[in-house]
């Protein structure tokens, strides 16, 4: 069967994120059709229209907080695949306390220097910036208090969905405490960890990343 995919890219980052996972998709003829969501992160705040309704023919492909973004949607598929997204961002950190304080040093500081607080993010994702036209800053602000404050774990427990999380240990933005991870752990939900890669995994090594969603959709 062919599928639906849709993709959703993480804080401060556009749609063109999944391009080079898009592209392999698309190459191995997997796909009906590729969408990708856009959060307005570097573009006008314009609402967007997706059909979801296709339930069983939908796979969804989130980086971190399109996690937020697809929990909160309430949305059923045939699968969820998450590449670094937490549905309890601060409490399932290694230091839930010096995490909140990274958060809030980038909240009070985004209004002013909202593109020195996304090269530093840039960096920790070990992806290079280039100079964006727009900053929209409602939006970017918006999701990193989410990300501080959002406890989803309930509806991410819950979830009938089948879902692969996708976690790494060398992760510098989601910097997590493996136990905690691992009780994510159910019958829907599988967890994998690796130790290498870092929080721009997607970006950076497209081709394992495709690899993982290839095996993944195979067996459900």
């Amino acid at each position: 069967m062919k599928y639906n995919f849709y993709f959703v890219h993480g804080w401060s980052f556009e749609q063109s994120f999944w391009d080079p996972v898009k592209k392999m998709i698309k190459e191995n003829n997997l796909s009906k059709n590729l969408i990708s969501v856009d959060l307005h992160y570097f573009s006008k705040n314009v609402e967007n229209y997706y059909n979801f309704t296709s339930e069983k023919k939908n796979i969804f492909i989130v980086h971190s907080y399109g996690l937020n973004w697809f929990l909160k949607k309430k949305i059923r598929c045939k699968a969820l695949i998450n590449f670094f997204g937490s549905p309890d961002f601060i409490n399932l950190q290694l230091n839930p306390l010096k995490a909140t304080m990274k958060i809030d040093r980038m909240i009070e500081t985004i209004d002013l220097k909202p593109e020195d607080v996304i090269k530093k993010f840039y960096k920790l994702c070990n992806i290079n910036y280039e100079k964006k036209k727009i900053f929209n800053i409602k939006n970017l602000k918006k999701s990193l208090i989410d990300l501080r404050s959002e406890n989803l774990l309930t509806p991410f427990l819950n979830s009938k969905n089948k879902v692969l999380s996708i976690y790494s240990l060398n992760d510098k933005v989601f910097c997590f405490k493996k136990e905690k991870v691992l009780k994510l752990k159910n019958e829907n939900h599988q967890v994998k960890i690796f130790k290498n890669y870092d929080h721009g995994f997607p970006l950076n090594n497209p081709s394992v990343c495709f690899k993982i969603i290839k095996k993944f959709i195979s067996e459900i």
